[in-house]
């Protein structure tokens, strides 16, 4: 699966140092094969969350297009 990051995650990903960027990447390749700590958010059928240390990933899964969307990157008491 493709993995594409919207315009508020790219911009913490950047602004990230670079070692939790590559952090991030392990993440990005753990979340494009559905491994690790993921949860289905409540109340959506699609929109799911991997946690990491203290971070958080929100994403969305789109089977059509067959990419996984990254909404949201940030520390736990600012997610969700």
């Amino acid at each position: 699966m493709q993995i594409r990051l919207s315009r508020k995650a790219q911009k913490y990903y950047e602004r990230a140092p670079k070692n939790l960027q590559n952090h991030f990447d392990e993440c990005f390749e753990d979340i494009a094969k559905l491994n690790g700590d993921i949860v289905r958010l409540k109340g959506s059928k699609f929109q799911f969350r991997y946690k990491t240390y203290h971070y958080r990933i929100i994403f969305e899964i789109d089977i059509e297009r067959n990419e996984i969307q990254i909404s949201d990157i940030g520390p736990r008491g600012d997610i969700y």
